[in-house]
């Protein structure tokens, strides 16, 4: 009858008809209702009642509750508890959306914080207390820092049981990106059967708990960081990913023997202006890569002056997809250490060329604009006649002194405002000897 009503439009426009449709959906729903009703009532004893093909009387509602909540122990057996109805069910309401989004955010951005830095009496801290704090995942270390741990001997076995197969999938993702869908639907149904509102939780502890581990892709692109902005795209694509065409997946970044974390520490020890480690994990090495590269001078990052194996490890870093093939493959082909296909290994005579030549060639792209400078410098010295004095070689305090040595009354014979500006450039007083040298060459350039 509803699909009647919803497909003949024409009884849009008869109010008779539609009345008498509505009258005959009622009643039907009505009598289909006593009849449930009927059939789930024992006294009456109307129904006979199975399980696993073995008939089982069932003598009143309470009985037939506690079959039910017993088969549902036996069929969920690896179900977490979760005390907090705000968020323990398959649709959860636009504040506790926001106050699940608040409290990933926290866990991404102040693990180190107690209770991730939350205040007040919003879901997210009755959430934070219900699955994080009763569960002891989340308490100061030895030095007072806190600090996201797994599950103990003292937490819900439900959610000790849903920790392990989330690693247990992640690890899954070795060799080929596995997308977090398919982790969704385990996680969601028998043994688990974990509320849609809870999973993203979940997934996310485990994920920055073993976040020097994961790499994660949004469309076959690397995602850097981990920042709210992420994580916003992320719910609202696993939300309802029929709607989407975004594609979250993950690799897991076996990076964690000893001597593949001595290469990796060698190499980032190597990166200019880098605090050393004696550890480093794959994902934290690319951090101090991109770190480094994003405060570069913008001719650094464009410049064509490099050697072809700086321009060609610059192209690699903002091009990479893959991290494991960033590493171990792409930049060792790019440095002339391996060739095209093959993977470096630690504690060989490529793996200790391969941090040499990248050491080499990050400094020589860290030092390219200070060649600049230092070209610009000698070029500004020499057009304009500066004298320089014996044992002295070209400086900007030797161009400093030679502009203030300039008499103010020349500009009374400046026609060209340029070169007014420039000359104001020049005597300019500023202390930082490289924003006064790049104030001149952009007067120059001008």
């Amino acid at each position: 009858l509803n699909k009647v009503l919803q497909e003949q439009t024409e009884l849009q426009d008869d109010p008779v008809a539609l009345k008498e449709m509505f009258g005959r959906i009622q009643q039907t729903e009505e009598v289909l209702r006593e009849e449930i009703q009927t059939i789930m009532e024992p006294v009456l004893k109307n129904t006979n009642w199975f399980v696993k093909g073995s008939e089982i009387q069932i003598t009143s509602r309470r009985n037939l509750q506690e079959t039910l909540s017993s088969l549902c122990d036996e069929v969920f057996s690896k179900s977490p508890k979760v005390p907090n109805e705000l968020i323990n069910r398959s649709y959860i309401s636009s504040p506790m959306r926001r106050g699940l989004k608040l409290l990933i955010n926290g866990l991404i951005s102040n693990t180190d914080v107690e209770n991730f830095g939350l205040s007040g009496n919003g879901p997210e801290v009755s959430v934070y207390e219900a699955v994080i704090g009763k569960n002891g995942l989340h308490s100061p270390n030895k030095n007072g820092v806190w600090e996201l741990k797994p599950p103990s001997k003292t937490s819900d076995p439900g959610l000790k049981a849903v920790w392990r197969e989330i690693e247990a999938y992640l690890k899954t993702a070795s060799i080929e990106s596995k997308d977090f869908r398919t982790l969704y639907e385990l996680l969601s149904k028998a043994p688990y059967g974990v509320k849609n509102g809870v999973i993203p939780l979940l997934v996310w502890l485990v994920l920055k708990y073993n976040q020097s581990s994961i790499s994660i892709y949004e469309n076959g692109t690397f995602q850097r960081e981990w920042n709210p902005e992420l994580l916003d795209r992320f719910i609202k694509n696993e939300e309802d990913y029929t709607q989407s065409t975004a594609s979250f997946t993950f690799r897991w970044l076996n990076s964690k023997n000893i001597e593949t974390t001595e290469l990796l520490s060698q190499l980032n020890n190597v990166i200019p202006n880098s605090e050393h480690s004696e550890e480093c994990s794959l994902p934290e090495l690319l951090q101090s890569i991109f770190s480094w590269y994003q405060v570069l001078p913008d001719y650094s990052k464009v410049t064509k002056t490099l050697s072809p194996k700086a321009r060609g490890l610059r192209n690699r870093l903002i091009t990479a997809s893959d991290p494991q093939e960033l590493i171990f493959s792409s930049l060792p082909e790019e440095l002339n250490v391996l060739e095209a296909g093959e993977y470096v290994s630690p504690k060989t005579e490529q793996a200790e060329n391969f941090v040499e030549e990248f050491g080499k060639t990050l400094w020589e792209i860290e030092n390219s604009y200070r060649s600049l400078l230092i070209d610009v410098v000698s070029y500004t010295v020499k057009t304009f006649n500066c004298f320089i004095p014996e044992d002295s070689q070209p400086s900007v305090d030797i161009l400093k002194s030679h502009f203030q040595s300039v008499d103010n009354s020349v500009r009374e014979y400046l026609a060209d405002e340029r070169v007014v500006a420039f000359l104001l450039r020049a005597k300019g007083i500023e202390e930082n000897n490289q924003v006064w040298l790049e104030s001149i060459a952009a007067g120059l350039g001008n």
